[in-house]
């Protein structure tokens, strides 16, 4: 993808109902359930893994804490509305994975 079409499906993903949101670096619980892996925010004071494995469905099988890493998702502002978040290393790579998976849905 061209920085220019990684650019124009970003704007395009902007005037959508379900808007990007790209988080700065910090710390994500990684959860793996029997529906699949998923990501929380870390919470500080949190320490009793239970508050995390509330947020999402599935058994649990195992959990992580995992450092330093931009959290991606699509959320409608003032709507619970949301995908799941995911991390990437860097600002970049989480704007290409929006674009890529959701574009042409949500665009």
């Amino acid at each position: 993808m061209t920085e220019q079409e990684l650019q124009t499906g970003y704007r395009e993903l902007e005037q959508g109902f379900m808007r990007p949101e790209i988080t700065e670096q910090h710390a994500w619980v990684e959860l793996d359930t029997s529906d699949g892996l998923f990501y929380v925010p870390f919470v500080h004071g949190w320490t009793n893994l239970q508050y995390y494995k509330d947020c999402v469905t599935g058994e649990v099988y195992s959990t992580q804490v995992i450092r330093k890493k931009h959290g991606a998702r699509l959320s409608a502002s003032g709507y619970l509305d949301c995908t799941d978040w995911t991390i990437h290393d860097t600002v970049k790579e989480a704007m290409e994975y929006l674009v890529e998976t959701y574009a042409a849905e949500y665009a």
